[in-house]
């Protein structure tokens, strides 16, 4: 059997980090400036440390193309409306626009936060798939980094994310921050502007995500709901309430009901689906759509809130998150 040919590290590099953009806007285009490469797309901007450069734009899925494979030293050269990538025995002809044609935002001067742990990495990977957006409204869209935590809402629940890095009060739009997420590796250094926000990658690779317009969007500040004060008492949840919880969902059509000796369907033990369970001292209900929104997936325990916030059923509790969930009201 032939030995694989060991392929062009520079190569490899710019093909993994253009993917990352190709699957922000399959229709990106490159261009290139201050030793980078370019790639604006709908979501954000993605900027790829890069050893040469072009005059022209061209579709980031043809230079992917053009470098499939490579194994070899390269050369890249621009030829009146097209560029020519060649290595080995290959040869490609790809097509180009004027650069001038393609808006790529500068990005944000590094002034911010460096040399981040991949704390940040992990715990939003972790939690914003958790954060869909559920409702119409333009704020249940957006997830607000304030100080050291991050706040999310929709018209039944709010969350709050422990992140460990300090940001000043910013909107970011979920979909945004959880497509930049799809590239591999860690967060390592985080700067910002008026308008954009700039996560860098170990590797160099740097996507910059718009800020979500707070004059328009109006977050509510869920702050308030997470302070210690207003916790009243804290029980464990175990496998068999978790299990509980998603069985009973799937026979719930509004509402589960929980109660101190069961979770059910109805808050008659006797009527509808019930999982007897033990240590959860409660009398509420919540909306089946908080279980399946993955308030309880991973979970830890179970904040009882004080009688003050009694239009609030409990809070969840894991590593780095809180979810609180509203009391649902019989329908």
């Amino acid at each position: 059997m032939a030995k694989k040919k060991q392929l062009n590290e520079e190569t490899e590099y710019y093909s993994s980090a253009l993917k990352i953009a190709l699957k922000l806007d399959k229709e990106a285009m490159v261009v290139w400036s201050g030793g980078c490469m370019i790639v604006p797309t709908a979501t954000g901007t993605v900027h790829i440390p890069c050893q040469f450069e072009l005059n022209v734009a061209v579709k980031a899925s043809d230079l992917v193309k053009a470098f499939k494979g490579c194994n070899s030293t390269f050369t890249v050269i621009e030829q009146h409306t097209q560029v020519c990538v060649e290595w080995g025995n290959k040869r490609a002809l790809l097509n180009s626009k004027p650069k001038i044609s393609v808006y790529a935002r500068p990005r944000d001067d590094q002034s911010g936060q460096s040399g981040l742990t991949p704390q940040l990495t992990a715990v939003l990977r972790d939690t914003l798939k958790d954060l869909p957006a559920r409702s119409e409204e333009a704020w249940s869209q957006v997830i607000k980094f304030d100080g050291y935590v991050a706040y999310w809402t929709d018209r039944r629940t709010a969350a709050q994310i422990t992140t460990g890095v300090w940001m000043p009060p910013t909107l970011l739009w979920v979909k945004d921050l959880r497509g930049a997420l799809q590239k591999e590796g860690d967060i390592v250094a985080l700067f910002g502007s008026a308008t954009t926000v700039t996560f860098y990658w170990q590797d160099g690779v740097a996507i910059q995500l718009p800020l979500a317009d707070d004059s328009t969007v109006k977050m509510p500040d869920c702050s308030p709901f997470f302070v210690p004060e207003l916790h009243e008492a804290e029980y464990v949840l175990t496998e068999e309430h978790l299990d509980a919880f998603e069985y009973v969902a799937g026979f719930a059509e509004q509402l589960i009901y929980i109660e101190p000796t069961f979770i059910g369907t109805a808050q008659d033990m006797d009527s509808g689906t019930t999982v007897t369970t033990e240590g959860l001292p409660l009398s509420t209900q919540i909306f089946v759509d908080s279980v399946k929104l993955g308030a309880l997936k991973n979970a830890k325990s179970i904040i009882k809130v004080s009688a003050s916030k009694n239009s609030y059923a409990f809070i969840t509790k894991r590593d780095n998150f809180m979810f609180i969930l509203t009391r649902a009201r019989r329908v």
